[in-house]
């Protein structure tokens, strides 16, 4: 969401800045922060902007050895200073930073007894490869890793889970979800059918056929009187409320177009089987209809979801494919068995199917295939080898009895329209099944023509009316209030002309000129900071911002400092209250900057020095 206009004064900027390391990135992230400092020269406030190098810039031997000083190891300065590691490397400066520790980079260091030494200070072969990449490789290319014995094992060989040793896996957990979590020995052992051999598991098993696990619920808006009806188990009840409320939904978006909340679920029967709740499920969506509901369900009632990967065993699996001819069909009928058999592996036993995929398509057999569709879209599911066979030979234009071409350039005109409107009932299933003459029919107004065609009843315009506008509007001081708490009803109101009745509405919008000198100083003396008239009256700040009165409230409160604040005496003086140059710079930043940048710091002889004669955070 975009800034309000005068957000980015002194305070928001600088706290944007001091997320950013340089102007570059700054003006990346904060392009109207970025705009705002530049405009009022508090760029040069931000000491700590680290400055674009030169192209041409030299890494000479004394930049290097300050950045290296920073490090212990070759290793932490190649990865955190690559650009200073790699001019020392070249240039042969390396070899004089005898403080780091190159013993582990020389060649040849690396034995049998170096390696194992470093190894034993890692738990897993994972880990010595992550934290020393060139032992880790030297000990597995020498064979040495078999030696340390102390590693957790990662990785394990090719067909290591055979029968046994998924069984003793097995034999450390109780139950089938347990033992899920040692995911390659649970996979191998479900795939092969030796889940059932492990006879200690506890059966966590749902029953889908007679288990007392499913319910009915429903969302009822009752003032448009509409109404969702839904089923679903019993333990996925509240996972399947926040779905309705969070995701982009039948109900959150009803609610959402009528700028109501979504209502609470309520259940209307539990303890069912899943029979029971399909059947409840279409029951209840009856009686809502009969009552005078309007029906938000979308989707027919009596879909058994995500329960079907319960449902298709192998044996359900291979009574409905013994039926088919090919797995074409199979797939048709359904689906979900189709897609349970391929991920199982069980399509290979059913050795009766046609083998579509290897008939060699020629001319001949691509038209006597297509010969038994009545349109392309129906030929290319059917029967995808022939269909992309003769699409890339150029033989479906001659398939002329196949249906689906695009209509010529102007089809639909006035004639074609109505003539193909007269084949629906309601102006919905003309939409449905006949999108683009329906757009064009819309588009040039003819819909008011075809009076064969039933309108569409309006159920979900919650604010159709003058009563419930009023009602809703008399809940609100102002018109402000009102069109940002409920923008339906206020849009509508608005359309229809009722606003200037709401005679309740005590606040108007203030007149452009109102913010005057005077104005803006009255309203100023109720606040203590330009934090808080801002937050409380934006419209009096920026008034007062932009005629540059806000200086003449003396008694807010000043939240920055001015631009020379940082003279010598004041850095002498903050400097005196910390011990050293490192909490100097951390409790008190800018006046650390600024004595660093005029070479203030070398006389605050109390700091304590670190590393002996060398302190560090200096270089």
């Amino acid at each position: 969401m975009g800034k309000s206009r005068g957000y980015w004064d002194y305070e928001h900027c600088y706290i944007a800045a001091k997320e950013c390391t340089c102007k570059s990135e700054f003006d990346a992230k904060y392009r109207s922060a970025y705009k705002a400092a530049l405009k009022y020269g508090w760029l040069d406030e931000y000491t700590w902007f680290i400055k674009p190098r030169n192209k041409n810039f030299i890494y000479t031997e004394e930049i290097c050895r300050n950045e290296a000083l920073k490090y212990k190891t070759v290793k932490d300065f190649r990865e955190h200073s690559p650009n200073h590691y790699n001019a020392s490397n070249k240039f042969g400066y390396l070899d004089g930073f005898d403080w780091l520790d190159r013993e582990r980079a020389q060649k040849g260091f690396w034995n049998y007894d170096s390696c194992y030494n470093e190894a034993r200070k890692y738990k897993s072969r994972s880990e010595l490869d992550k934290q020393n990449t060139y032992c880790y490789h030297v000990a597995l290319k020498n064979g040495w890793l078999d030696d340390y014995f102390w590693f957790e094992e990662g990785c394990r060989p090719n067909n290591f889970w055979t029968y046994e040793t998924c069984y003793a896996e097995a034999k450390k957990y109780k139950s089938r979800g347990d033992f899920s979590k040692s995911k390659s020995a649970y996979t191998i052992a479900w795939r092969n059918g030796w889940l059932d051999d492990y006879v200690w598991f506890k059966d966590e098993r749902i029953d889908f056929e007679n288990g007392k696990i499913d319910s009915v619920y429903a969302y009822e808006f009752v003032e448009s009187k509409a109404v969702y009806v839904g089923r679903t188990l019993k333990r996925l009840q509240r996972m399947r409320d926040y779905q309705h409320i969070f995701t982009k939904d039948t109900v959150s978006s009803y609610a959402k177009d009528n700028d109501v909340p979504v209502p609470g679920m309520k259940i209307l029967e539990t303890d069912l089987s899943v029979k029971e709740g399909i059947y409840k499920e279409g029951w209840w969506v009856e009686k809502y209809r009969l009552e005078g509901w309007f029906i938000l369900n979308k989707i027919k009632t009596g879909s058994i979801g995500a329960l079907h990967r319960k449902k298709w065993t192998y044996e359900k699996c291979f009574e409905l494919a013994i039926d088919c001819k090919s797995k074409g069909e199979f797939k048709k009928r359904s689906s979900a068995a189709y897609e349970r058999a391929r991920v199982h592996g069980w399509l290979d036993d059913y050795t009766w199917f046609e083998t579509k995929w290897e008939k060699k398509w020629n001319q001949e057999a691509c038209y006597n295939e297509a010969k038994k569709h009545n349109s392309r879209k129906e030929f290319r599911e059917d029967s995808p080898g022939a269909y992309h066979t003769a699409r890339i030979n150029g033989w479906l234009d001659s398939y002329t009895w196949l249906e689906g071409k695009k209509k010529p350039f102007n089809y639909w005109n006035r004639e074609t329209c109505c003539a193909e409107a007269k084949k629906y009932n309601t102006r919905k299933e003309f939409q449905l099944y006949s999108g683009k003459a329906y757009q064009i029919a819309r588009k040039n107004e003819w819909l008011g023509d075809y009076t064969w065609l039933e309108k569409p009843t309006v159920h979900n315009n919650k604010w159709r009316n003058y009563e419930t506008c009023y009602n809703e509007a008399s809940k609100y001081n102002s018109r402000t209030e009102f069109s940002q708490k409920s923008s339906g009803a206020y849009d509508a109101a608005r359309r229809n002309g009722w606003l200037n009745e709401y005679t309740f509405f005590g606040t108007k919008r203030k007149p452009k000129v109102y913010w005057t000198r005077e104005t803006c100083f009255e309203e100023a003396k109720k606040y203590k900071s330009k934090i808080e008239l801002k937050e409380n009256n934006s419209s009096a700040y920026r008034a007062a911002l932009k005629n540059g009165w806000l200086k003449d409230y003396t008694w807010f409160e000043i939240k920055h400092k001015p631009k020379d604040y940082w003279n010598k005496e004041t850095c002498y003086t903050v400097a005196k209250k910390y011990k050293s140059k490192k909490e100097f710079h951390e409790k008190c930043r800018l006046a650390y900057e600024s004595a660093k940048a005029n070479g203030w710091i070398d006389d605050y002889i109390w700091f304590k020095k670190t590393n002996g004669q060398l302190n560090l955070f200096d270089t």
